[in-house]
């Protein structure tokens, strides 16, 4: 077997025509060596010893004429003791999904260069932030209990293709998917997860780790997620799916602290190049977040931070403002606000005009973490003894408000009163600037029983329950066509910042606040209602057409309030679109909005309610 020492080609294992080469990252002290082994009767094929000369520092470069990895893995020892492959493109031994699994189990191979036909045609979207509107989900959970998906294709990649079609209808343009690179669910040498009793499960294994937060193999899709066993091929033909429907791929990423700052870019570039995702969500306590802004190589590539001051952020002009913060801040006034907690107002007036020039706020009320959009109205406290940590873990900050009994009621006015609070939520969520984020069976009222940290929990718990119940369907159609309404106004979701002047001279400001009296906002600590008001004219630098003025009346308050309306003198036609006390339908078609006559408008305790201003042009 002739080693051919070559020039460094990247962190990566490839078969070609000529041979194969191997470019690995290694802890190199004396003594180096890469086991050949069949792949699928894992005998040694044979053992080829490296000599120091094939390696510069830490690098192993090299390449092995007329050799072909084609049914045959590897393994690397480093001074007789097994090294894991971090840039391995293929790992067997995790073909099975919550298998008990040691890591001297695992052998590293180099996948088939088969794609999607014409996938080298795909390319990512680039759809602006202004214009996004993001969904989150786990690939598993996303479609086990689906029943419009085949049972084989069930938590897999190929059941996300199967729901390209269907989260395009309900308005999404970018799909964040949790872990879907190879990790090891139930690691038998797991000392977290295995070293007391009750982090033990019944059966005395390793717990489940769901969510997949835990180091990886960064570079290989998650073969248990594939219905073929191919992760790398199912993955290419999901983006495809996906990127058909117009949906972006936005990655979420866990990175443990250890993990260098070139090697997290390394991951997110051959992402990039390789599967043609959009964008990254990045999770870990040290991500180097101005390192990857300043990469050229992901200029045009979402990168989505969470908790981040944005002062500290380097923002330089370029082709796409790429960059998207979430803010926990965001999460917790929105949800304090509307159960009706004091001193909320000044905090969610800033919050729904915020859009600056150099991020996109990224606006949501549920997460991975926590509880869902139902279980928000419908408890107090966690409830996570599932998790069988006698429910210490999970947050206790959960901003929550069970309207009055906990968990499942039977009685006809707090289910009302919740239905009337997820609506008051999410309408909320979707009328402020920036981008809306939707967890995955918010928009199916799903629970998880009040479990806040459902990280462990691969069943009813933690995937999606698709009840089509009356009620559940009623919002999901209230959620689809609220995401249609929001893209219809270009003054709900624009571009650049908000300047609470009137900068086109049109009598108006972009963007004003509004109390019970017009343009008096009142920001005291005990107040709970307000007024915002978006004036259509300033559509036109988007559309090229002036669209109607929309204000949204906020009343969180126990008790009815009357606003007074700007512009009763004749200058506008108001119209009430929507409110969440139930006097209106939920089309929200602009067609049948109801006129107002009068010159105030009454809106119901915890409500929120959408009028629409058309200017008179002959009374200016």
């Amino acid at each position: 077997m002739k080693l051919t020492k070559v020039n460094f080609k990247g962190f990566t294992t490839y078969t070609d025509k000529g041979g194969t080469y191997f470019g690995i990252r290694v802890d190199f002290l004396n003594s180096l060596k890469i086991n050949i082994y069949d792949r699928n009767s894992k005998k040694l094929l044979e053992s080829i010893d490296v000599h120091e000369t094939m390696c510069v520092g830490n690098v192993l470069s090299l390449y092995i004429k007329n050799f072909t990895m084609k049914d045959k893995c590897y393994k690397i020892f480093c001074d007789r003791k097994e090294y894991i492959d971090p840039y391995a493109k293929g790992v067997l031994g995790l073909d099975e999904y919550g298998k008990v699994i040691e890591k001297s189990d695992l052998y590293y191979t180099v996948p088939e260069d088969k794609e999607p036909k014409d996938f080298y045609k795909d390319v990512p979207l680039n759809i602006p932030f202004s214009d996004s509107i993001f969904y989150e989900a786990h690939v598993r959970g996303l479609t086990m209990l689906d029943k419009t998906v085949a049972p084989e294709k069930r938590g897999t990649f190929e059941g996300v293709s199967r729901k390209a079609k269907y989260l395009k209808e309900l308005g999404i343009t970018g799909l964040i998917l949790l872990p879907a690179y190879e990790y090891i669910e139930r690691e038998k040498e797991d000392s977290m997860l295995a070293s007391t009793a009750f982090f033990r499960e019944k059966k005395n294994m390793p717990k489940l780790n769901y969510w997949g937060f835990k180091e990886g193999f960064y570079f290989s899709p998650k073969t248990s997620f594939s219905a073929v066993k191919d992760g790398a091929y199912s993955f290419k033909s999901m983006v495809k799916a996906l990127h058909t429907e117009g949906i972006e791929v936005i990655m979420l990423m866990y990175f443990p602290p250890e993990l260098n700052d070139d090697f997290i870019k390394d991951v997110l570039r051959f992402w990039v190049d390789t599967y043609h995702v959009d964008g990254f969500r990045l999770v870990g306590v040290n991500i180097p977040v101005n390192f990857l802004i300043e990469d050229p190589f992901l200029k045009s590539t979402k990168l989505i931070f969470e908790n981040i001051d944005y002062k500290s952020l380097v923002i330089k002009p370029g082709r796409f403002k790429n960059v998207g913060l979430l803010s926990e801040m965001y999460v917790n006034t929105l949800r304090r606000f509307v159960k009706s907690d004091e001193d909320c107002i000044s905090g969610m007036s800033y919050f729904i005009r915020e859009n600056a020039a150099g991020y996109a706020p990224i606006r949501n009320i549920t997460d991975y973490s926590g509880f869902t959009l139902m279980d928000l109205v419908s408890y107090n406290r966690k409830h996570n003894e599932d998790n069988l940590e006698d429910n210490t873990d999970g947050t206790s900050y959960n901003y929550s408000w069970n309207c009055g009994e906990e968990g499942i009621s039977k009685k006809r006015s707090i289910n009302q009163l919740r239905l009337k609070q997820v609506r008051n939520l999410t309408l909320i969520n979707m009328l402020c600037q920036g981008s809306p984020f939707i967890t995955a069976g918010d928009e199916w009222l799903n629970t998880a029983g009040g479990n806040n940290n459902p990280y462990c929990q691969d069943n009813e718990t933690g995937w999606v329950t698709y009840k089509k119940n009356a009620s559940n369907k009623a919002f999901y159609e209230f959620t689809r066509n609220l995401l249609a309404f929001r893209k219809r106004h270009s003054i709900l979701h624009q571009p650049k910042p908000l300047m609470l002047s009137d900068y086109l001279s049109c009598k108006y400001p972009d963007i004003s606040f509004h109390g019970t009296d017009s343009f008096m906002m009142d920001q005291n600590p005990y107040v709970r209602e307000f007024g915002v008001l978006l004036f259509g004219d300033y559509s036109r630098q988007y559309v090229k057409k002036t669209e109607p003025s929309i204000m949204v009346l906020f009343n969180m308050n126990w008790e009815d309030k009357i606003f007074n309306l700007p512009g009763t003198n004749g200058e506008f036609s108001i119209k009430l679109l929507y409110s969440t006390d139930g006097s209106t339908d939920e089309s929200f078609d602009e067609a049948g909005a109801k006129v107002i006559k009068d010159s105030f408008f009454k809106v119901s305790e915890r409500s929120v309610a959408i009028l629409l201003l058309d200017r008179i042009r002959s009374k200016i």
